[in-house]
């Protein structure tokens, strides 16, 4: 789970670029839990 969240931590400059939908951001954050 470390490995996932490292993962996303240094990319929030990608959500700016291509902002995810609703149903897509939930999955990223359920896959970091």
């Amino acid at each position: 789970m470390i490995n996932s969240y490292h993962e996303f931590a240094p990319l929030p400059h990608v959500e700016e670029e291509q902002p995810l939908t609703m149903v897509q951001r939930n999955d990223d954050i359920t896959g970091i839990l």
